[in-house]
């Protein structure tokens, strides 16, 4: 039975253990926090937002960059309708980079050459790669939970 303990505790603390993700507490409309009663359109273009509307967006692993956007990081965002801003750590600090205009009507956004699209769950589809991440309400550079 001790052993079952141990067990469980290890694997509780490698899946929590993970310090650079912090869940949104206190962003209960960011869509996973609520349960998708706001949608991911609303939340990314400021339409509905508690203090303020930000997330991350994750790119999967084997994703390519896109632009400033790596592969399995996170990378904190703000919306508003006249786009997405990332805040991108540079040797002077942070600073925001504006990631195109949102097209409302086909839930897209571009960035450079580059055209991402999302649905309600907040995957992120590229034009040409295909499903390539997810908007996530955790902020941090490792925010696969959440």
């Amino acid at each position: 039975m001790k052993v079952a303990h141990v067990l469980t505790f290890c694997m509780l603390l490698g899946y929590g253990g993970d310090a650079s993700a912090q869940v949104f507490a206190g962003r209960p409309n960011c869509p996973t926090n609520n349960g998708f009663k706001t949608s991911w359109l609303d939340w990314v273009t400021a339409e509905k937002k508690d203090n303020n509307n930000a997330f991350s967006i994750f790119l999967n692993k084997q994703s390519p960059m896109i632009g400033i956007l790596k592969p399995g990081k996170c990378h904190t965002a703000l919306g508003s309708k006249n786009g997405i801003r990332i805040h991108q750590r540079t040797d002077k600090g942070w600073r925001l980079v504006h990631l195109g205009k949102i097209d409302a009507e086909a839930k897209s956004f571009t960035y450079d050459e580059h055209t991402l699209s999302f649905n309600e769950a907040g995957d992120l589809f590229h034009l040409n790669y295909g499903l390539v991440g997810s908007f996530k309400c955790t902020l941090g550079s490792n925010c696969r939970m959440g």
